[in-house]
């Protein structure tokens, strides 16, 4: 028998008492509610010789437990994967490459400052993951796919038309 690990998600929520009669019923289960989603949440263990047999094992104990538990609402999301593969996703989690204004200034090949102008003004710019005091932080992927497809628009003074000084 391989271990698995069962995430299903219901677009119902549920009260506290609700929640301990899911987890009672489900020894092992972790029953999360997120009242802003309407959104019930339930991660659990399941021994199963195949992903087939512990997809449904998974799904008929959730919903004799959410029924049982009188909760509304149906299913929406349902992941399983071995027990192995979820330790490997906790110890090693995906976090993208991210990037802030002075590398998509160096990506677009132009000022921190026309970068921050571009990325504030031209629609086609992806939005920032996060905005901390430091400055808005982008995903790099992101940044590259709007530099290939962006066209750079020349301003100020053409290449090599510095004022000269008189000698």
């Amino acid at each position: 028998m391989t271990q698995w690990n069962a995430y299903v998600e219901y677009d119902g929520t549920a009260g506290e008492d609700q929640a301990e009669r899911i987890v009672a019923a489900l020894p092992g289960a972790t029953v999360t509610v997120d009242g802003e989603r309407n959104r019930l949440a339930v991660s659990m263990p399941v021994e199963a010789s195949t992903l087939r047999q512990a997809t449904d094992e998974a799904q008929r104990a959730v919903r004799a437990a959410v029924a049982a538990a009188d909760v509304p609402g149906q299913l929406v999301q349902l992941r399983v994967v071995t027990l192995a593969d979820l330790q490997a996703e906790i110890a090693s989690p995906r976090v993208p490459d991210l990037v802030g204004m002075a590398e998509v200034a160096a990506m677009l090949e132009v000022s921190k400052q026309r970068a921050g102008q571009v990325a504030r003004e031209h629609p086609g710019f992806p939005r920032p993951v996060a905005t901390p005091a430091s400055g808005p932080i982008y995903v790099r992927s992101a940044v590259e796919a709007f530099a290939r497809g962006w066209t750079r628009k020349r301003t100020g003074r053409p290449p090599g038309s510095a004022a000269k000084s008189p000698s």
